[in-house]
C-alpha cells in the first residue's frame, strides 16, 4: 500500500472539505427542516417487521429503517446568492437519536456543474467531495451515510444554472453505524493490517463493504475479466438482495479497515462511490454481478480479483471479508475443502457450493456475505452464502461455486458473458492490481516521541520494511533532514521480489536539544520508474509537561450549556441503573454535570457542554486532564463523548465510551489533544451527553478539576492567577500552575481509552468487546439482536 493511501486512510478522518464556508452561511437552526421519526436501537421490532416484508434481503445485515417522505428540495430549501453569483440552497434533515442518516432522491437531475454536499449538523462528519450530475445518471440518487441524527444538505448552483430537480423520497434512519470507533466484531478476527495478510494485499484491495437500498450492508469484491481492461465488475452474494431494481442504490466503501493490526476498529469511510448497473445473478450458487457506474479513484488502490472457473475443490482457502460489516478481516483454512450442496457435509461432485470444514485462523460473521473465497493460487473460486462459523466454534461455512455460476445459458444468469465476453475460453485470470508495482514501505506514519531534556525519548526508533514488487532490482536511498535523526543505512539494494529493512532513530545529538517541539523529515526514494520521494515526518517534544490552565469548579467557568448541563453541587441522586451521581465534587462542592438531580433521559439527543475558546499557542504535547464521575450504557445504545475543535464548527471526537461506564467514584482521565490543539490560537473542548435510546438510564457526566497541560514552546501569559478569568469579556480560561490535580489518595491522572468498565472494577462479560454467539460473532446491540435472531434458525445466512 502506498504512503499516500496510508496517510489518507489512517492519519486523519475525511477532510471537512465543503468549499466557500457552506457551514457558515447561516445558523443551522434557521434552515427549513424535514423531520422524521427516529428509531430505538435496542428493540428492533420495527426493523425486523420490515425485514419480514423484504425477503430479497434475508441475508443482508440491516443498518437502517426507511422513512417515506415527499419533499421537493428546490421548493423547500432556503436559497441565497454568493458574492460570485452562484446560488446555494440548504435543507436540514432530522431523525432524533439516529446513529446515522442517508438520503434517497427518487427523482434526481442536477444541472452541469452543480454540487450536492452533505454534512452532519454536529460538525463531526462531512462529505469530502460532492455528489454531482454524474451520480444522477439513473434518474435517482442515493447518498453515503453521515454520522449523527441531523444533517444539512446543500446544493451549489453555477451562475445561470437552472434549479435542480430533486425529489427527496426516503430518509434512512440508521441504528447500526459504519465509521464509528467501537470494536463490534469478534476478537478472533484478523485485521488485514496484520502480518498474516501481507502476502494477500493485492486481493485485500479488491474487497469492500457496501450498502444498498439505504438499509442493508453486505460484502463484495471487484472481479477481473479476461480482457484485463479494468471494467468495474463488482461481485457479491445473490442472497444479499442486489437486483436490477435497486442496483442504482449501491454505495461502495473501499478500504474500510483497521489502521493497525489488532485494532479491529478505527476504519474510515471516505472512499465511497455510488451507483451500478445489474448484470447477472443466480440463486443456484448464490452469485450476483453488477457493473459500477464509475471506475474507483486510482488513489484508492483498488484491485480486480483473479478467478478460477475449474471444477477442483481448493486444497486450502482464504477469505477476505467484513465481519458484521465491520473493518476488513482475513481468515484461513489450512485443510482441503469439499464440494457439497449448501449446508450439507457430504461430498457431491455436482454440488453448487464449497464447504469450509472449519476456519483455522479467523472466522466469518453476519455481514461477511458476498465475500470471495480464494484458492492457494490467489484466485476467487466462491462467494460466501452462509454457515455457522463464529469466534469460539469450529463450525462450517459454504461458498457458492464460481464454476457453477459460470455458464447457466442466459447472460443475466451467467458470469461468462461478462467476464469472458470475447469467448477466449480462459479458465483462470490473475489478480489485477495497477497500484502494486515499485517499492513499498511500511510503516509510513512517521515517528512521534517525547521525553525530558537529555533523553531518553520514547519511542526511540522506527524499523522500516521494504518490498520490491518490480521484476528488476531497485535501490532505496534514505536521507534525514536533521543531524539528530540517525539512519542505519543510507542505501538499500533489493533484488526483484526481495524485501529488506532499515531503521531511523534519535542519536546522541538529540540529547542536546532544548525544550520545545522539534521536527525533521526522513526522505525515502527509489529508482522505480515514475516513483516519487516519500517523506516520513519526525516529531519530538523535549521537556516536561506543565499545567497551563485549570478550572477547579469552585466558580462557574461560564461555559456554554445545552439541555440539562449545569454547574453546581450534584445531588447524589439517580442510579436507576448503575451508580448514583456524586454528592460533591472531587475537590470542593461543585461540578459541571448533566442533570445534577439524577439520570439522563430516554431518547435524548446530543446535548453539549462547550468551553470558551482556549489559547494553546506555544504548547506542544497538549493533553486534557479532568476528573470524571460518569455513568452511561454501552455504546450500542447510549453515548458519551469528548470532542475538540479549532474553528468552533468542525469537531473531532477524541474520546467516547466503547462499552458501559459505571464509575461510582471520581476517576482521573487524561486525553491526548496534541494532533488537534498544539500551537492553535483557539481550541474548544466539548463534552457531549447522548444520544440515548429508551428504557435504561444512568447518571451521566459529572466533571471536576479540568486542566490543560503541555510542554512550553514559547512564552505563556503569566499574569492571570488560577481561578480568575483571563478576560471577563471572552470567557477565556484560567491560567497558572497547579499541583497536577492529584486525587486525595495520591493517584495521578491515568490515560483513559474509553474502556467498558469502571476503574478498579472487574470485567463485565456482558459488555466485552466480543460477545460472540453461534451464528453471528459479535452479538451486541442492534446488530446483536439481528444476528442472535438469525442464530436461532437452523443455519445462518451471512
Amino acid at each position: 500500500m502506498s504512503p499516500a493511501l496510508l496517510l489518507s486512510l489512517f492519519l486523519a478522518r475525511p477532510a471537512l472539505a465543503m468549499p466557500d464556508g457552506l457551514r457558515d452561511l447561516g445558523a443551522t437552526a434557521a434552515l427549513p427542516v424535514v423531520s422524521v421519526q427516529g428509531l430505538s436501537r435496542k428493540g428492533q421490532q420495527e426493523a425486523e417487521a420490515q425485514r419480514q416484508q423484504q425477503p430479497d434481503f434475508a441475508g443482508a445485515s440491516r443498518y437502517a429503517v426507511a422513512r417515506e417522505v415527499s419533499v421537493d428540495f428546490a421548493a423547500r430549501a432556503a436559497w441565497r446568492s454568493l458574492p460570485d453569483g452562484r446560488r446555494v440552497g440548504q435543507l436540514r434533515v432530522l431523525a432524533p437519536t439516529a446513529e446515522n442518516l442517508s438520503l434517497a432522491f427518487s427523482r434526481a437531475e442536477l444541472p452541469a456543474g452543480a454540487e450536492l454536499w452533505l454534512h452532519a449538523a454536529n460538525g463531526r462528519q462531512a462529505l469530502d467531495r460532492p455528489l454531482t450530475a454524474a451520480d444522477t445518471r439513473h434518474g435517482d440518487l442515493w447518498t453515503p451515510v453521515q454520522r449523527g441524527d441531523e444533517l444539512v444538505a446543500s446544493v451549489v448552483l453555477p451562475v445561470g444554472a437552472p434549479m435542480p430537480r430533486l425529489l427527496l423520497s426516503r430518509v434512512h434512519v440508521g441504528f447500526s453505524p459504519i465509521g464509528e470507533r467501537r470494536p463490534l466484531q469478534g476478537a478472533c478476527n484478523i485485521d488485514v493490517a496484520c502480518p498474516q495478510a501481507d502476502d494477500w494485499q493485492e486481493e485485500v484491495h479488491s474487497v469492500a463493504v457496501y450498502g444498498m437500498s439505504g438499509e442493508f450492508w453486505c460484502t463484495g469484491f471487484m472481479l477481473n475479466n479476461t480482457a484485463g481492461d479494468q471494467t468495474p465488475y463488482f461481485a457479491t452474494a445473490n442472497h444479499c438482495g442486489l437486483r436490477s431494481s435497486n442496483a442504482s442504490s449501491l454505495v461502495v466503501y473501499w478500504n474500510y479497515q483497521s489502521p493497525a493490526c489488532g485494532d479491529l476498529s478505527g476504519g474510515v469511510d471516505n472512499q465511497w462511490q455510488t451507483g451500478s448497473t445489474f448484470r447477472m445473478r443466480t440463486s443456484q450458487s448464490d452469485w450476483c454481478l453488477v457493473e459500477l457506474d464509475d471506475a474507483p479513484d486510482p488513489t484508492w488502490e483498488v484491485s480486480w480479483a483473479g478467478w478460477d472457473r475449474s471444477d477442483a475443490a481448493p486444497s486450502s482457502a482464504v477469505t477476505i471479508h467484513h465481519p458484521g460489516t465491520d473493518e476488513k478481516a482475513i481468515s484461513f483454512e489450512d485443510d482441503a475443502t469439499r464440494v457439497t450442496w449448501p449446508y450439507e457435509s457430504g461430498a457431491s461432485s455436482d454440488g453448487s457450493h464449497i464447504r469450509i470444514i472449519d476456519w483455522d485462523l479467523g472466522t466469518t460473521e453476519g455481514g461477511s456475505s458476498g465475500s470471495p473465497l480464494f484458492n492457494p493460487e490467489h484466485r476467487a473460486v466462491g462467494v460466501l452464502t452462509g454457515g455457522d462459523a463464529a469466534c469460539g466454534n469450529n463450525s462450517s461455512d459454504w461458498y457458492g461455486r464460481l464454476y457453477t455460476a459460470w455458464d447457466q445459458g442466459d447472460a443475466d444468469e451467467s458470469l461468462v458473458d461478462w467476464l469472458d465476453s470475447s469467448n477466449s475460453g480462459a479458465t483462470t485470470t490473475d489478480t489485477l492490481a495497477p497500484w502494486a508495482g515499485g517499492v513499498t514501505v511500511s510503516p509510513t506514519e512517521g515517528l512521534r516521541a517525547s521525553g525530558p531534556e537529555g533523553g531518553p525519548f520514547i519511542p526511540g526508533y522506527v524499523d522500516l520494511s521494504f518490498r520490491n514488487r518490480d521484476d528488476a532490482s531497485r535501490t532505496v536511498r534514505l536521507e534525514a533532514s536533521e543531524a539528530w535523526v540517525g539512519l542505519s543505512t543510507n542505501s538499500l539494494s533489493l533484488g526483484a521480489g526481495d524485501s529488506g529493512t532499515a531503521r531511523y532513530a534519535f542519536n546522541a545529538a538529540a540529547n542536546a536539544l532544548g525544550i520545545g517541539l522539534h521536527t525533521a523529515t526522513v526522505t525515502l526514494s527509489d529508482d522505480s520508474p515514475g516513483s516519487s520521494p516519500r517523506n516520513l515526518p519526525v516529531r519530538l517534544i523535549v521537556g516536561e509537561q506543565e499545567a497551563r490552565y485549570s478550572w477547579n469548579m469552585d466558580e462557574d467557568p461560564g461555559w456554554e450549556t445545552e439541555g440539562d448541563w449545569a454547574w453546581g453541587p450534584p445531588e447524589g441522586r439517580g442510579g436507576s441503573t448503575g451508580s448514583r451521581d456524586p454528592s460533591s465534587g472531587a475537590t470542593g462542592a461543585n461540578v459541571y454535570g448533566y442533570n445534577l438531580a439524577g439520570d439522563y433521559a430516554d431518547n435524548l439527543r446530543e446535548q453539549d457542554l462547550t468551553t470558551a475558546p482556549i489559547d494553546m499557542r506555544n504548547m506542544a504535547g497538549t493533553t486534557l486532564r479532568f476528573k470524571r464521575w460518569l455513568g452511561v450504557e454501552e455504546s450500542a445504545y447510549d453515548h458519551a463523548t469528548v470532542s475538540v475543535s479549532t474553528d468552533g464548527s468542525s469537531w473531532q471526537v477524541v474520546w467516547e465510551n466503547l462499552g458501559e461506564v459505571d464509575d461510582g467514584a471520581w476517576v482521573p482521565v487524561e486525553i491526548d489533544l496534541a494532533d488537534h490543539a498544539d500551537g492553535q490560537p483557539q481550541v474548544w473542548v466539548r463534552w457531549t451527553m447522548g444520544s440515548t435510546d429508551d428504557s435504561v438510564r444512568y447518571c451521566g457526566w459529572n466533571l471536576d478539576d479540568v486542566e490543560i497541560w503541555g510542554v512550553r514552546t514559547g512564552p505563556w501569559d503569566e499574569e492571570v492567577e488560577p481561578g480568575d478569568s483571563a478576560d471577563p469579556d471572552s470567557g477565556a480560561p484560567d491560567s497558572g500552575q497547579t499541583d497536577g490535580g492529584d486525587d486525595d489518595d495520591g493517584a495521578g491522572p491515568q490515560p483513559d481509552t474509553g474502556g467498558s468498565k469502571s476503574a478498579g472494577q472487574p470485567d463485565d462479560p456482558k459488555v466485552s468487546a466480543c460477545a460472540c454467539a453461534s451464528g453471528g460473532g459479535a452479538a451486541t446491540g442492534a446488530l446483536g439482536f439481528l444476528i442472535g435472531l438469525a442464530a436461532a434458525l437452523r443455519r445462518r445466512r451471512d
